[in-house]
């Protein structure tokens, strides 16, 4: 090794040394990072139960309920909606047996006492929520009556409707 090579690596172990030691860091080039996100307006029904009035008897009113699940975006106002099923009125909500085809009246209500109708807000009241933190899921409580002189007549059967929930808001 000649004294040039050897004068080179010693200098280039110095400056090595010196700029780990004194804790100089060199940076070759800085930017930004940009983070982003979007939350849309929305609101989601994430469950909706069965209301079940279980096998009728001919004496008595049947009642039942269900929860509606849903979450919205904090800060919007709400509102629940339910129409008229198969027959798509209201006031004129009928299951229809499996069957024979024969048809069962029943009701849906906003309230356990059913005394409002739970509609569409054109026929029937709708459930409105308003506020925010909504950002956790919040339930609406459907609630149903079949009347007993309703069950009365109709053939023995498996009765049945679909009922769309609508969330406004």
């Amino acid at each position: 090794m000649t004294f040039r090579n050897l004068y080179r690596k010693t200098a280039i172990a110095l400056a090595v040394t010196g700029a780990l030691a004194g804790g100089q860091v060199i940076a070759d080039d800085t930017d930004t990072l940009t983070v982003t996100a979007v939350v849309d307006a929305t609101c989601d029904i994430t469950n909706v139960e069965v209301l079940n009035f279980g096998t009728l008897d001919l004496i008595n009113d049947a009642t039942s309920s269900a929860d509606i699940t849903w979450v919205c975006t904090n800060g919007y106002d709400t509102s629940i909606a339910l129409n008229g099923g198969g027959t798509s009125n209201i006031n004129n909500r009928n299951m229809v047996g499996s069957a024979n085809g024969d048809t069962l009246v029943y009701q849906l209500y906003t309230d356990a006492g059913l005394g409002t109708v739970f509609g569409d807000g054109a026929n029937g009241s709708t459930v409105p929520a308003s506020g925010t933190g909504f950002g956790n899921p919040q339930t609406t409580t459907v609630h149903g009556e079949v009347l007993a002189s309703d069950a009365q007549n109709v053939s023995a059967d498996t009765y049945n409707d679909n009922v769309t929930v609508t969330i406004t808001f």
